[in-house]
């Protein structure tokens, strides 16, 4: 018993250590990027349109958005959306990325110009991912068309980040991994305390497992909403969404009945 708490008291140590280490790791905006962009343009899909159609013109109905305004519902009658960002000169990077921290869209594809650099599909509801993608150098500025097909949401809520794109990388897995390593370490915890409730005497053993069932759907859910695991490893999104429904079913109740 007096090891059990001993590893239960070091993980949660730990849990608050990985806490704290998500909540410093967000860089600021400034910080995090050698030109943050604030601000870009929206022009709602009303219609079905082609997989490989190409960027519209600037005569469409064009919205503006910013970070504090993004405008990224969806309204009645629309599929999808285009964004349309402005990237300032590149010149100065030798290896330029484009990073977006939060990003919504099920089907999207980026252009460049007109061109299409890159392209995601997801057959599966979680429509919040991230975007990092490579550019080139450029002594001008350059646009960027995103076409996005989802169902409640698409666009962008967060600042677009242009710096090197190893740096951005690396910005990537900062900010991603302690929420991973935060929920991992929790449902270590949770298996744990599951495992040893059954050595417990039988008046204990019920609320134990029941704790250890808040403890275990808890983490669950706190990896399962990562955008993270979504983006490494897509092709598993269906398990993970089932992962984060059924810890969703049994966070409330377990609780309730071991308060």
């Amino acid at each position: 018993m007096k090891a059990f708490r001993l590893t239960a008291i070091l993980m949660i140590i730990c849990g608050i250590v990985f806490s704290f280490l998500s909540i410093g790791s967000r860089t600021s905006p400034t910080e995090a990027s050698d030109s943050p962009i604030t601000d870009w343009k929206i022009l709602w899909i009303n219609g079905p349109e082609p997989a490989n159609q190409t960027p519209p013109s600037s005569n469409g109905t064009w919205h503006s958005a910013t970070v504090n305004d993004p405008l990224n519902t969806i309204p009645d009658g629309a599929v999808g959306a285009w964004v349309h960002v402005t990237i300032p000169p590149t010149s100065h990077l030798t290896h330029p990325g484009l990073y977006i921290e939060r990003f919504y869209g099920l089907d999207f594809t980026v252009y460049v110009e007109t061109q299409a650099v890159f392209r995601s599909s997801r057959d599966y509801d979680f429509e919040r991912t991230i975007v990092l993608i490579p550019l080139t150098s450029e002594q001008v500025s350059t646009n960027v068309f995103i076409r996005i097909e989802s169902k409640e949401r698409a666009g962008i809520s967060s600042v677009i980040h242009i710096d090197e794109f190893d740096r951005l990388s690396a910005l990537t897995v900062r900010q991603e991994l302690p929420n991973l390593l935060l929920g991992t370490s929790i449902v270590f915890l949770g298996g744990i305390m599951l495992i040893c409730s059954g050595f417990f005497l039988w008046k204990v053993r019920k609320p134990s497992f029941a704790l250890s069932l808040f403890i275990l759907s808890t983490g669950t859910v706190i990896c399962t909403y990562s955008s993270m695991p979504y983006v490494y490893f897509g092709e598993y999104g269906h398990q993970l969404l089932l992962l984060f429904d059924i810890s969703m079913f049994i966070l409330f109740p377990s609780l309730c009945y071991f308060l």
